[in-house]
């Protein structure tokens, strides 16, 4: 995205809430998160937010996320190879070349999500229940963490965190899925 395609992503923010727009500094930091994403799944996303009804303007990463969903969604699945014969060498580059795009949007929605969720988890050192999401994203951080381990440490984050994380947890689960299928073991702890 070139930079005078970003000032329109925010004044698009500034007309559709302002009274909250994105300061001139959160603008300049935001926009390397932006660089490799079109602007038109960027103003897709900011019109799709709009329309679920948010009373104030969505976090860059909220909107990087919703972008990197909706370049996901448009990307065209490849059909079944034709399982009677060996694949050619440009059928087995085309594979390898897709899958490998398809697997770097599903990461970047991961990092995406995990940035929005971290960023959260920094601000909210404890809420009024007791709940702290920054020992729960502290704990992720840990290597060697599984599924198992992780997925419980949603009661552990106040009600804001639970909406990020999960929207993080399924960013990793839809990544799981495209690149090992739907069933997938993990090593016994």
């Amino acid at each position: 995205m070139k930079h005078s395609e970003w000032l329109e992503i925010g004044a698009k923010i500034s007309d559709l809430w302002p009274n909250q727009t994105w300061p001139p500094e959160t603008m300049a930091s935001a926009y390397d998160l932006f660089a490799t994403v079109d602007q038109v799944p960027a103003m897709k996303a900011i019109a799709e937010l709009c329309a679920e009804g948010r009373e104030f303007a969505p976090a860059p990463g909220v909107v990087l996320s919703k972008a990197l969903q909706i370049v996901i969604a448009s990307t065209p699945q490849l059909q079944d190879p034709d399982l009677t014969r060996e694949l050619t060498a440009e059928e087995q580059d085309r594979a390898t070349r897709m899958a490998a795009a398809l697997a770097g949007d599903r990461a970047r929605l991961v990092q995406a999500t995990w940035l929005v969720f971290a960023q959260h988890a920094k601000a909210c050192m404890s809420s009024a229940d007791g709940k702290r999401c920054d020992e729960v994203a502290d704990r992720v951080r840990r290597s060697s963490m599984r599924t198992v381990q992780i997925d419980p440490w949603l009661d552990d984050c106040c009600s804001v965190g639970r909406s990020l994380w999960s929207a993080w947890r399924e960013a990793v689960y839809d990544m799981r899925v495209a690149a090992f299928g739907n069933l997938q073991q993990e090593m016994p702890a």
